[in-house]
């Protein structure tokens, strides 16, 4: 019989109330049970509380208080984390069904021992559909320069946190590629060519501050060149810009990296 291990999710939450249900509903939906749900709420001034008192029977761990972003939070929410592997939705993210499951098994069915598992993720629009899909294995030549990985919704061992320490509160944006670069080509990370969670495109992933916190991570943590960095920068800012001229005229287009 396959052991069935702790899976802790945490959501980091602030005035989230008009979309937190529906994570909240994915989560309860999941076909694999072993879940302990934390939510570390910023000390939201809307009806986000409520919400999460209202679903008590589903968040087993709570806090609402004042936090210094979401990296913050999550680092809260690690220290309270039981779970042998720990995984990140956010709050207007939502979990396909059988997403922890196919995580789960497919851990179960490697004999290796991993650090870090991702998969792919839907990207939606405001009307909830699919305009594109994202996600790609961590391969350190190319992960060092642009991170290739789906981070929402994939699975960071426990012992990832305690090898290379929390989350660097500083950054806004890249706090969790930067995390990943601490460990550098030494990181064991596996990838699934699976679907795990839509996520609907904006915020501020989608702006020009990524690229500039990107470019920050990459020559500090990750020791790439500064001529490297810039050339990468300028090439992918381009790129977005793109991509959102094309979104002004009503086309969602995806280059690939």
């Amino acid at each position: 019989m396959k052991s069935k291990p702790l899976v802790t999710i945490i959501t980091a939450t602030y005035n989230s109330g008009l979309v937190l249900q529906r994570c909240i509903d994915s989560v309860n939906a999941q076909t694999y049970s072993n879940i302990e749900y934390i939510v570390i709420d910023g000390g939201s001034k809307d009806n986000t509380v409520d919400i999460i008192k209202q679903n008590e029977h589903i968040v087993t761990k709570w806090i609402s208080e004042r936090d210094e972003g979401v990296y913050d939070a999550w680092n809260k929410g690690i220290a309270l984390a039981s779970g042998v592997w720990i995984v990140f939705i956010g709050s207007d993210d939502t979990f396909y069904p059988n997403a922890i499951q196919t995580y789960v098994d497919f851990i179960g069915n490697s004999n290796q021992q991993f650090d870090y598992v991702s998969a792919r993720v839907h990207i939606t629009n405001s009307k909830d559909q699919v305009i594109r899909t994202f996600g790609w294995p961590w391969v350190w030549e190319k992960s060092k320069r642009v991170c290739t990985i789906a981070h929402p919704g994939s699975f960071h061992s426990k012992e990832l946190f305690q090898t290379y320490g929390h989350y660097n509160k500083a950054y806004k944006i890249c706090g969790d590629y930067e995390l990943l670069l601490r460990a550098g080509s030494g990181l064991k990370a596996a990838y699934m060519n699976f679907v795990s969670l839509k996520m609907e495109v904006g915020g501020l992933s989608d702006s020009y501050k990524v690229y500039l916190e990107h470019y920050k991570v990459v020559t500090s943590t990750g020791k790439l060149s500064n001529i490297v960095a810039s050339y990468d920068l300028i090439k992918e800012y381009s790129k977005f810009l793109v991509k959102r001229g094309f979104r002004y005229l009503g086309l969602n287009i995806a280059l690939k990296k």
